[in-house]
């Protein structure tokens, strides 16, 4: 039970999953209600929820200043410091309002009210981005019951976090092996190679080196070095008429002991460990306003038969996926596997209603004047409420009973029947 009036929000899921990336996935549908429980009678002045999403970012430039000098002879010294900038907009503004302001006040008696929204998130939405090192991304919901003068609002707010994942067509591109070779001065053949192209926190990554030097060409391997680097690119206002890209490195390996110097063939696997922190290392986001990816840079020191030396370097792109995203891609695939017409005709429908009871009810209790009152008052299986000015019944109205549900559909019994029906059996009942 409540035990203090107010205002509360309840979403069926406070992770949103986007699936695919932006310009293949459908978006989705979020789904909650706001639940306004009274102790007495109550007067407010409206009722709203907004949804906002918000961008903030910051980045340290470096600023060069003139000093004068006092002597005969004009000198300017230059120095630099750097500059800290941070600016913050919002990409996503929506409002719902269940008691408009109005000239008068709202009299609601004591009681629980429900008012139930739903949003469609479009998929080329931005997903939250968290601990990054130049700005972040967050989402959240705030209800507001406005009361009068001299008297403390309802406020609830919950935060949302919006996830994107890969789809099964992605997937089967980003597990197939990446290969980098080339040839070298026309004296070194390399190849390195990567078993996949996607990779979560934590995990390990053996790169393969291959060096073959061609006819005439000895050389001598002093060391290799693997950086992998994460680049942010992100717009500095809400115009987006400039963008920033900062890097920072977030592993270094180096390797002085490499087989198969001179004329001989030289393979060596090396281990890359990711870090496991968000801190340390962010998963990979394609977004016009922000974006993250990241980077293999490879640098191998030759040395010829006079000792001159010489770098060759090259570079991977390679992806680093959320835990939650990479934990229910194999769930995500399952899913598009359509079960059979025998089970699935048995799977009870979907219905927003008996959802939003669910998931409220498993975490916080919402009692309402009648045991099963959550059904919304426009449901065809309800009588029509008509709502005056000064509010008398819950929004919510009872459930039906067991025999007006089996009296109100089709007289085939399906029950009886004992397995689905064919398409002749319906027709013939016409």
């Amino acid at each position: 039970m409540h035990s203090q009036p107010g205002v509360k929000i309840h979403v069926e899921n406070h992770n949103v999953i986007l699936r695919g990336n932006a310009d293949e996935s459908t978006g989705c549908v979020l789904r909650g209600c706001v639940v306004l429980h009274l102790r007495e009678k109550t007067r407010l002045k409206s009722l709203k929820l907004r949804m906002v999403g918000r961008m903030r970012v910051h980045w340290n430039e470096r600023v060069c200043s003139n000093r004068w000098s006092s002597t005969s002879v004009n000198m300017t010294v230059g120095y630099q410091h750097q500059r800290h900038n941070k600016h913050q907009f919002d990409i996503l503004d929506d409002e719902w309002v269940f008691l408009p302001l109005s000239n008068t006040f709202h009299v609601l008696p004591a009681d629980t009210y429900k008012f139930p929204f739903e949003m469609v998130l479009p998929g080329n939405t931005i997903e939250s981005v968290n601990d990054n090192s130049y700005g972040d991304i967050y989402y959240k919901l705030k209800a507001v019951a406005e009361r009068p003068a001299l008297q403390p609002n309802f406020v609830d707010r919950i935060p949302l976090n919006i996830i994107r994942q890969w789809m099964p067509s992605a997937n089967q591109e980003l597990a197939l092996p990446s290969y980098l070779w080339n040839d070298w001065d026309e004296r070194l053949h390399y190849r390195i190679m990567v078993p996949k192209k996607v990779y979560r926190r934590g995990e390990m990554i053996p790169l393969e080196f291959t060096v073959l030097p061609r006819q005439g060409g000895a050389m001598r391997i002093r060391y290799l070095t693997c950086v992998m680097k994460e680049y942010t690119t992100f717009v500095m206002d809400e115009q987006m008429n400039s963008k920033r890209t900062e890097s920072r490195i977030v592993r270094f390996i180096r390797d002085e002991e490499f087989p198969g110097q001179g004329s001989e063939q030289g393979q060596k696997t090396e281990t890359f460990a990711i870090p496991r922190s968000a801190q340390a290392i962010q998963h990979d986001i394609h977004h016009p306003l922000f974006t993250i990816e990241h980077k293999l840079q490879f640098t191998m020191c030759l040395v010829n038969e006079h000792g001159e030396k010489s770098e060759l370097r090259a570079s991977m792109p390679i992806t680093i996926v959320d835990e939650s995203t990479d934990a229910n891609l194999s769930q995500h695939n399952h899913d598009h596997i359509l079960p059979p017409y025998e089970e699935a005709y048995r799977s009870t429908p979907y219905e927003p209603a008996t959802a939003m009871y669910c998931a409220s009810s498993s975490q916080h209790s919402t009692p309402t004047s009648e045991p099963d009152a959550w059904l919304p008052l426009d449901s065809p299986y309800l009588w029509p409420v008509a709502h005056d000015r000064e509010i008398t019944t819950s929004y919510f109205g009872p459930l039906p009973s067991y025999g007006t549900v089996m009296d109100s559909s089709s007289n085939l019994d399906l029950f009886a029947l004992g397995r689905p029906p064919s398409y002749d059996v319906p027709c013939a009942t016409r």
